[in-house]
């Protein structure tokens, strides 16, 4: 498997959030883009990789934590 870089983890990232989008469109339900976001954030809370140009691992947890925080503030209703 692939080492997860800063570029395949925040393409990831948009997937999922995307994916959560399209399943919220589907069933109706907003609850899906909520859980895309949190997923997202998660990754990078867990995973935290940096760009090429910067080192700051805590930066980045810092932003998957926001990321986190707009999934559960924000409600997306279908």
């Amino acid at each position: 498997m692939a080492k997860l870089t800063f570029q395949r983890q925040f393409l990831l990232c948009v997937v999922l959030i995307l994916c959560g989008f399209l399943l919220a469109a589907l069933t109706n339900c907003g609850v899906f883009s909520n859980v895309g976001w949190v997923a997202a954030g998660l990754l990078f809370v867990v995973h935290p990789v940096c760009p090429p140009n910067a080192n700051n691992r805590t930066a980045a947890r810092i932003g998957g934590g926001i990321v986190i925080l707009l999934g559960l503030l924000l409600r997306f209703r279908m």
